[in-house]
């Protein structure tokens, strides 16, 4: 049988989430589910991470990113319907939650018990209990370093143990708790993780929740749609017509990847009525604005910068398209972003992008950009004149503040009828679960350990 190995410490909000969806998902593919617990802290110290090992993840992003996180946290565990209150301590020390868990059995129980059980999953006394601690912390809001709340969710899932000499690192069971969470983090670490929720399929890492179009794609062999919940409502001709905002820039490889997917996803939704409206803005403005590095790539862990460079060609895979990462990366494209301006239609922005991405030219250039407007068909002297005019500039400034008064905090990003924001090409589905219908909750800042 195929094996999905689970990486998880039940200190992450987004491990919850992958908690209560990641047995489903390898059903779907006919797989079994490793759960392995591991000290995320551990893998932060293991890998450099910038916060250290006992901060949030959080803690170094830019106020309008960690917005944006907290926003998306809350909608994706409402449209998933999973049980969810903030803690009133957070982020809490797991080590002895994870020590319980990394001795705990794993052979199935003839026993069903909690929300997840079935004859299809995973009921071993590991999986329940993960289920009961990760209750605890992120729905029941109790405070996991209280050894009596380890011990009522042991008994809970009905497993005969010492909570206390699991928890006495000098005894043998204490002994055995400690060496195996510590060897499972470091077989994570070796395997390139540096972070939870990580899944480990056919030789392969892959991070976080919203991957799991990735994981399964790797489990059966071939493209796997992405989780959609809503679908086009019986009446959609009918509907009003829905506007689905697109903030880019020609700079981002994500981007590219992102508004390629466009066309298909609208068509997708006929009859719904979809009105695109683009929005061009400067990336490095965007950035200065919110603190966020020119290059965010620079201000990754090695580990975590490895991983981003797998996970854009495994999109790139994913969609069956060809990238080409640019000889001169990172792009300057305040020109030809004014060019757009002045020519602001599909086919040049197509051609734009297919140039930077596609064809490695230097679209920065104005040579090379003079070139690539030739060859499109369009006058390039005179877009290239217009692109000049104080006016284009100023339109240029104002679409970029347009943004980041939105709130967005890189490319692409969007908005459904002026909503929320939601950031990254990986949420199209969630794009098109909005334009369905789908009503997203009232969102606040949190602040959770990713």
């Amino acid at each position: 049988m195929k094996e999905l190995i689970f990486y998880y410490d039940v200190v992450c909000p987004f491990a919850y989430m992958a908690s209560r969806l990641v047995e489903g998902v390898a059903a779907r593919a006919g797989a079994k589910v490793k759960w392995t617990p591991v000290l995320l802290g551990g893998l932060y110290e293991a890998t450099d991470a910038p916060q250290g090992k006992d901060k949030s993840a959080s803690t170094v992003m830019a106020p309008a990113k960690q917005a944006i996180f907290a926003a998306d946290l809350q909608m994706q565990l409402h449209r998933f319907k999973i049980p969810f209150r903030y803690p009133t301590l957070n982020p809490q020390r797991t080590l002895n939650a994870m020590r319980l868990l990394a001795v705990s059995p794993t052979s199935q129980s003839a026993e069903t018990t909690g929300p997840l059980s079935s004859a299809a999953l995973d009921n071993s006394v590991r999986r329940r209990l993960s289920d009961a601690l990760y209750r605890a912390y992120w729905v029941d809001d109790k405070d996991l370093t209280d050894q009596k709340v380890l011990s009522d969710a042991v008994k809970q899932v009905g497993w005969s143990v010492d909570v206390q000499q699991v928890l006495d690192s000098s005894s043998p069971l204490g002994s055995e708790a400690k060496q195996q969470l510590e060897a499972n983090t470091k077989e994570a670490v070796d395997r390139g993780a540096f972070g939870v929720p990580s899944f480990w399929v056919n030789e392969r890492l892959f991070w976080g929740v919203d991957r799991f179009a990735l994981v399964l794609s790797a489990l059966v062999g071939e493209r796997a749609e992405p989780l959609r919940l809503a679908t086009v409502p019986f009446d959609a001709a009918e509907r009003p017509e829905q506007k689905l905002t697109v903030y880019f820039d020609f700079s981002s490889p994500y981007t590219f990847l992102g508004v390629s997917q466009i066309s298909s996803l609208v068509e997708s939704l006929r009859p719904l009525k979809i009105r695109i409206e683009w929005v061009p803005v400067l990336l490095g403005a965007v950035f200065k604005a919110i603190g966020t590095p020119l290059v965010p790539m620079t201000a990754l862990s090695s580990a975590k910068a490895a991983y981003a460079s797998q996970d854009l060609q495994d999109w790139v895979a994913y969609h069956g398209m060809k990238l080409i990462y640019p000889s001169n990366f990172p792009l300057r494209t305040i020109l030809p972003l004014r060019v757009y301006f002045a020519q602001p239609d599909e086919k040049l922005r197509t051609a734009l992008f297919s140039a930077a991405w596609q064809k490695d030219i230097n679209i920065g250039n104005k040579e090379e950009l003079s070139q690539v407007l030739t060859e499109a068909g369009y006058d390039a002297q005179s877009l290239m004149a217009k692109a000049e005019d104080p006016a284009i500039k100023d339109m240029l400034k104002q679409s970029t503040a347009r943004g980041i008064e939105a709130g967005i905090c890189g490319a692409p990003s969007f908005q459904v009828n002026g909503g929320p924001v939601i950031f990254g090409q990986d949420r199209l589905p969630l794009v098109a679960d909005l334009l369905c219908g789908w009503t997203p909750p009232d969102t606040h800042t949190t602040k959770a350990k990713l």
